[in-house]
């Protein structure tokens, strides 16, 4: 390997003076510097340049990338804001026209009433006008009135006394009606009274009631066989019911019941009717005419007692005016057929007369009640049962009644 000397050695000849890496002249052992040209130096010099160039337009490259990325953001930024206030300036915009639309509809709507209210008022004046002719009209009418009242009051006053004389008088004439009909009813009491107890005696009476019912092995075993189911009627002393005991015992002594049947089995009472009879001749009106021609048909007026009321078994007259039916209450009937206890009636305050109370055979009764009766028909029994005959105990025997006039043919 070639030796290419140091630095600090002398050359040899002259041809060794560019020898190592530099270029020197020696002159006597001493040296000037000379310029050096070392290629590596100044290709790594040439380089950092290039790189010092490189850098800076990088940098200013990735400045200007960051502007424009920078730029674009701002810009797309201010787009969505401006693209928002735009939707909101367009709702607002719909929204006001929505509300100028309302605020137009609500103008049109009170347009229209104000028209109507308008027309109103219009004829309100029309109405005003006509009520004051007729205020003026009825004023004048009022005004004729309050003549002829005045008038009619000097007319009546004049009257008044005339008036309250008559009022006097019908007041006066109604009270000795009163005491005239309390008369006859006691009359009639009193003569009732005096009638059966020459005839039938004095209490307590007794009827015996035989019916058809049909027979029952068990209940009927103890009947002969020309015997009858039967019940016992106990009426009222003569001194409480005169009247209208009398009338029983009359329509019993005479046989008027016999065949007569019960035909209304109603859910309270069992009701005795003086139809139909049976045989030819014989009408469903036939038998209510024996009664009447013979004048036991009713009772003169509606007898009651209150010691005496329509409580359970006891036997009262039917209608008004009573009887000839009479009836058996299944149970207590005091407030219904007691006074005041039928207001169809004209006169409310009068009651059915109760006369008597059933005292043995209520067995026999109660297989009557039991017996079918049609409620949408009055409560009429689909089989009636026959009252084969009805005796006075201690007087069984029948007297044949004498007709008398009807009540209509009588001179009062």
């Amino acid at each position: 390997m070639r030796n290419r000397g140091s630095l600090n050695t002398p050359a040899r000849n002259g041809n060794d003076l560019n020898a190592g890496y530099g270029s020197y002249d020696y002159i006597e052992n001493s040296y000037s510097s000379r310029s050096v040209s070392n290629p590596y130096e100044a290709s790594a010099i040439s380089k950092k340049k290039r790189d010092d160039s490189k850098k800076s337009k990088s940098s200013f490259g990735l400045l200007l990338t960051l502007l424009s990325w920078i730029l674009c953001i701002l810009f797309f930024t201010l787009f969505l804001l401006s693209r928002r206030q735009a939707n909101e300036a367009n709702e607002k915009f719909v929204s006001c026209q929505s509300v100028q639309g309302e605020d137009l509809n609500d103008c049109q709507n009170r347009n229209h009433a104000l028209k109507i209210e308008n027309r109103e008022i219009a004829n309100s004046v029309k109405n005003t006008e006509l009520f004051e002719r007729e205020n003026s009209r009825l004023k004048e009418q009022v005004e004729t009135l309050n003549g002829s009242l005045k008038t009619s009051q000097k007319s009546c006053s004049g009257n008044m006394s005339e008036l309250q004389n008559t009022v006097t008088t019908l007041r006066e004439r109604g009270e000795a009606l009163s005491s005239r009909i309390d008369l006859l009813k006691r009359k009639i009491e009193r003569e009732s009274y005096r009638d059966a107890l020459d005839v039938f005696g004095p209490s307590p009476h007794q009827v015996y009631v035989e019916v058809d019912l049909p027979r029952d092995s068990e209940k009927d075993a103890h009947l002969a066989e020309d015997k009858f189911p039967s019940f016992v009627i106990e009426l009222f002393p003569l001194k409480e019911m005169p009247h209208s005991v009398h009338l029983f015992l009359q329509q019993i002594y005479h046989g008027l019941w016999d065949d007569c049947h019960f035909v209304v089995n109603a859910p309270h009472i069992l009701q005795a009717g003086t139809y139909p009879i049976e045989g030819p001749d014989k009408g469903d009106d036939e038998k209510i005419k024996q009664f009447e021609r013979v004048g036991l048909d009713i009772v003169h007026f509606q007898e009651y007692n209150n010691d005496f009321p329509h409580t359970q078994w006891t036997v009262g007259f039917a209608g008004r005016p009573g009887g000839p039916d009479f009836y058996i209450n299944k149970l207590d009937n005091t407030e219904n057929h007691g006074p005041h206890g039928q207001s169809q009636h004209s006169l409310e305050e009068e009651a059915d007369p109760c006369f008597g109370k059933i005292v043995e055979g209520q067995e026999v009764l109660e297989r009557i009640f039991a017996m079918e009766a049609q409620q949408s028909n009055d409560w009429l029994m689909i089989n009636p049962v026959r009252i084969r005959r009805a005796r006075i105990i201690e007087m069984d025997t029948v007297k044949e009644a004498q007709e008398v006039p009807h009540l209509s043919e009588m001179h009062a």
